[in-house]
């Protein structure tokens, strides 16, 4: 990755995973918007540039689909901000620590088909979380991941459409899936794929 991506890559880490290009122009001034554009299709899969640049990293995802102006950063590790309460009755600033865990965002095409379908709701709490663009935040999650050991398919009856905190709740095996729980299920979702969650994660509600 050149210092181009890698100062879009920051950037996009300040933002909290994803941005509009605008944001990401104000965070990377040593480079021209149209330099930015270009960095950012080069490292991404989805745009016909990547194919002029078959060896750059697919770094990049489009959050709302190509011409929206809204980027993601692929395998973004989220930064969790955790309080630590002050053992002293004073109201001095409590003390911070940060943590990070591994969370891998897929938005293939299907994800983004049913997205709109389900007019960008979680499916598990109903939450929809707007963006200052006008357009909404939500993630795709495959139910048996599409990864290595799983191998699961990029089907819409394996795809559930959550809020990031319903989504790490499923990733982190903190709730147990059924087909009645699930809202607006437009797509169909598959028992099996419910029924993989919940043997293969053997997970414990809390």
């Amino acid at each position: 990755m050149n210092d181009a991506a890698l100062s879009i890559k920051q950037a996009l880490i300040s933002l909290g995973g994803v941005g509009t290009l605008n944001k990401i122009y104000d965070r990377c001034p040593q480079y021209s918007d149209s330099y930015i554009r270009q960095q950012i299709q080069a490292h991404s899969h989805e745009t016909k540039t990547h194919l002029r640049f078959p060896d750059y990293e697919d770094v990049f995802f489009s959050v709302e689909g190509l011409g929206k102006g809204i980027w993601g950063l692929k395998n973004y590790l989220v930064p969790d901000e955790i309080i630590q309460p002050s053992s002293s009755n004073s109201v001095a600033e409590p003390e911070r620590q940060l943590t990070t865990h591994d969370r891998i965002v897929r938005d293939t095409v299907l994800v983004r088909e049913i997205k709109k379908l389900v007019d960008y709701k979680c499916q598990l709490c109903d939450l929809k979380i707007p963006l200052p663009n006008g357009g909404f935040y939500i993630e795709g999650h495959h139910i048996k991941p599409l990864g290595r050991p799983y191998n699961g398919p990029d089907k819409k009856e394996n795809i559930l459409i959550l809020c990031p905190n319903c989504h790490t709740k499923c990733d982190y095996k903190l709730i147990e899936l059924s087909l009645e729980t699930i809202k607006n299920n437009k797509q169909k979702v598959s028992q099996e794929y419910i029924d993989f969650h919940n043997c293969t994660y053997k997970v414990r509600i809390i």
